[in-house]
């Protein structure tokens, strides 16, 4: 019988790579949406609607405001990170 610690480390292995698997789909399906030319035009238009790439102390005078806007943003930042090379 295996001991106790590779049982833990291959339930471990098979855990890392179910979970790269489906990083990898999800960056798949992420991809032929995202890096088409529609899919293009509906991220820049994510892009503007979150407000990404503006001074968010301008653009907000409030807490709430600040709060709302950074949501948005965070949405396209999920998008981005799935679909970086690495």
């Amino acid at each position: 019988m295996r001991n106790l610690k590779a049982q833990a480390e291959d339930s471990r292995a098979q855990r890392a790579e179910a979970l790269r698997i489906k990083e990898a789909e999800l960056k798949a399906l992420f991809s032929s949406v995202f890096k088409s030319e529609p899919g293009q035009k509906v991220y820049k238009n994510l892009s503007t609607f979150a407000k990404c790439g503006e001074d968010m102390f301008i653009e907000c005078p409030d807490e709430r405001t600040f709060a709302y806007i950074s949501g948005r943003q965070s949405v396209l930042l999920h998008i981005l990170k799935i679909l970086e090379d690495k």
